[in-house]
Parts: structure tokens; C-alpha cells; sequence
């Protein structure tokens, strides 16, 4: 990619210096910036040099030195996005006026990074692929993308994971190539989460999307399509925040939901449609789940294991109360069967099936 010192990058450094932020740019040494060196030091800034090029670094109090091994120039001018911001920490990033024509991937780009906010304006992120642990452990105030090019995304794996933000807007994103998801806010705390519109009706790995997510609002998947994923373990397990919109949820081509919603809350249980056709494992898929109300005599009608599935611990532990119907689920023919009070041991609800009702923890059987 060319990075060349241009109207807008000198205009981009008297903004750092006058907004007083905290961050660096690395260009192309050449005697115009040589110029602003004096001005840089008048605001408290520091300039380093090295033979090939030099790096902006330090307003206020923090001095940072990138070496050749974390930042370097290519034969063209350019510079490796992968890590870019790493590790580092600023009072704010502005990279709105930087060409990033051809970048394919952000990978871990402000990973472990520590600011109050990312501004990307108008870049132009239309060939990127990769956003894969983009934010992994980053602590950022504020993080708006819903101006983002994701057409050509087809990974976000890990992408917010561990994150701390307290306002983070992705909604209307379009993800509609993207086929990745895993642990995109696995154990992340977000203040403020908006997924709404995004799209994910090619995903196929979903995996411990929301692990251990923690959220101070609900976290609201109503706008989530997972008809075509293959893979939702560990999806919402062990989610702190509340999860809601999950009626309706289709699950016909999934082949492994193991642990999918274990420990988690709800805000309803109504799973009418969620078929689980191809399920191979849907080991402890609602063990120790919550949820504040009754749960609707439908919920689980759809569910058809016809010989091949696991269901060790489904409802294992589950905090429901109600009854559950599930509709022709076969207690006595899945693969790997081995005693039916493993299923539901512990479960509030009464769950009526093909043959058998489970209530009052005791299994009744017709063969």
C-alpha cells in the first residue's frame, strides 16, 4: 500500500498536536516534516529518528519508541497494518485520513491497545478479509464501526474478545460474507452493546460468540440468523448479561450445539422452531439455564433427534418452570444413550416427549 506525505497527513499531525492526543504516525522521512519539528517540541512532543524513517510519538507525558521490528516502511512507501497499533496506548486514534487502498487484513491491529477512541471517518475498508482479534483485550471508551466496508469480511474471529468498552455501535454492519464468528465478545465487558442489523445468515461458526460476555444492557439477538451455522458450542455459556430474542432461533443444519446456552439466562424459552435436524452434539446444551418466566408448552416441539444425536445434560440443572414439550424427541434412540435421568436431572420443568414425561425428577416411560 503507498503512504506518502501528502496535505492530508501533515493536516492529520497538526491535529494531534492541537487536539494534545496521544499517538504516532510513522512517514517517510522527508524535509518538510523535518520542519515541524521545532513545533512538535514547542507542544511538549517528541520526534525520534531513525535512517530510514521516523516515528511521531508522545504528546503530553507518554513517550513511546516504535522500532523497525513493530512499524517499518516498504520499498513503496507503506507500512504492515497487522498489529499496528498493538500493545500501545494513546489518548485517541484518528486514522480517518489514511489511505488503506489493498489492506486485506486488520489483524489484531489495536489489540491490547488503550484509548478513548478510534476515529476512522470515511476509510476505506472495502478489501479487507480480516478483522480477527481486530480489538482483542483493547480498552477503548468509545468504538463506533458502523461506517465500515465488511463486504469482502469473511473472518472476525476473537474479534472484540476480552475487550473492555463502554459503548461499542455495529449496527447495520454488513457481514453478509462472513462465515466466522467465533468468540467474537468471548469474555468481553461492554457498557453499551448494539448489534442490531448485523448480518450473519452465511455464518457457519458461531462458537462461543458471547462467552462470558458482560454487558450492562441485554444482550438482544433478534436480528442474529444461525439457519445456516455448523458449529454454536459454547455460543452463550456462561453469558453475564441477560439474553434476549432468542425466539424463533433456526437451527436446521447446525451439526455440534454442545453447552450452546449452558448457564445462561434468557428472556423467554420459546425454541418452537429450532429443529436441530442434523444436530450430531447437543451435549448440555441447556444445562443450568435460567429464565424469569414460565417457559411456553411449544418450546421445544420441532426437536427431532432420530437416532443420531447426543443429549447428555441437555437440561441438566436447568432453573425452568412450566412444561416443556418436545415434540417427537425419541429419549431412547440417541447415539451414545446412556441413562435418561442424565438428560434432565435437576430440571424444575415437567418435559413431555415421543415416549416419556419427566417430572418431580422421575422419568416415566412408554416404549
Amino acid at each position: 500500500m503507498g503512504y506518502y506525505i501528502t496535505n492530508v497527513l501533515i493536516d492529520t499531525l497538526h491535529n494531534l498536536i492541537n487536539k494534545d492526543c496521544k499517538g504516532y504516525l510513522a512517514f517517510k522521512r522527508t524535509n518538510t516534516l523535518d520542519r515541524l519539528k521545532e513545533e512538535i517540541l514547542n507542544k511538549g512532543g517528541q520526534l525520534i529518528f531513525d535512517e530510514s524513517h521516523f516515528i511521531i510519538i508522545v504528546l503530553g507525558d507518554y513517550i513511546e519508541v516504535i522500532s523497525n521490528e513493530d512499524i517499518y516502511l516498504d520499498n513503496r512507501g507503506g507500512y504492515k497494518e497487522r498489529g499496528l497499533f498493538e500493545g500501545k496506548r494513546f489518548g485517541a486514534i484518528d486514522i480517518s485520513g489514511i489511505s488503506m487502498d489493498g489492506t486485506e487484513s486488520f489483524y489484531a491491529m489495536f489489540r491490547r491497545c488503550k484509548t478513548k477512541t478510534v476515529i476512522f471517518g470515511d476509510i476505506d475498508t472495502s478489501n479487507v478479509k480480516e478483522f480477527n482479534r481486530m480489538f482483542e483485550g483493547a480498552d477503548i471508551d468509545k468504538l463506533d464501526l458502523s461506517n465500515l466496508n465488511f463486504e469482502r469480511v469473511y473472518n472476525l474471529d476473537w474479534m472484540f474478545a476480552g475487550s473492555k468498552i463502554n459503548i461499542l455501535d455495529l449496527h447495520g454492519i454488513n457481514t453478509n460474507n462472513a462465515f466466522s464468528f467465533d468468540s467474537m465478545f468471548r469474555n468481553a465487558t461492554i457498557k453499551i452493546l448494539n448489534i442490531s442489523g448485523m448480518e450473519t445468515s452465511n455464518a457457519k461458526v458461531l462458537r462461543s460468540m458471547f462467552l462470558g460476555c458482560n454487558t450492562y444492557t441485554n444482550i438482544d439477538i433478534s436480528g442474529i440468523d444461525m439457519n445456516n451455522a455448523v458449529d454454536t458450542s459454547d455460543m452463550f455459556k456462561n453469558t453475564v448479561s441477560k439474553v434476549v430474542g432468542v425466539d424463533g432461533i433456526r437451527l436446521h443444519n447446525v451439526k455440534v450445539c454442545t453447552s450452546m446456552f449452558e448457564n445462561a439466562t434468557l428472556g423467554s424459552f420459546d425454541f418452537s422452531d429450532i429443529g436441530l435436524d442434523k444436530a450430531l452434539y447437543a451435549n448440555n446444551m441447556f444445562k443450568g439455564v435460567k429464565v424469569d418466566i414460565p417457559v411456553g408448552d411449544k418450546s421445544l416441539s420441532s426437536i427431532k433427534n432420530e437416532g443420531i444425536m447426543t443429549t447428555d445434560y441437555f437440561l441438566y440443572g436447568s432453573k425452568l418452570e412450566g412444561n416443556i414439550d418436545m415434540g417427537e424427541f425419541n429419549l431412547y434412540s440417541g447415539y451414545g444413550y446412556r441413562e435418561p435421568v442424565e438428560m434432565f436431572n435437576g430440571c424444575r420443568a415437567r418435559v413431555t416427549g415421543k415416549n416419556f414425561i419427566y417430572e418431580n425428577e422421575e422419568i416415566k416411560k412408554f416404549l
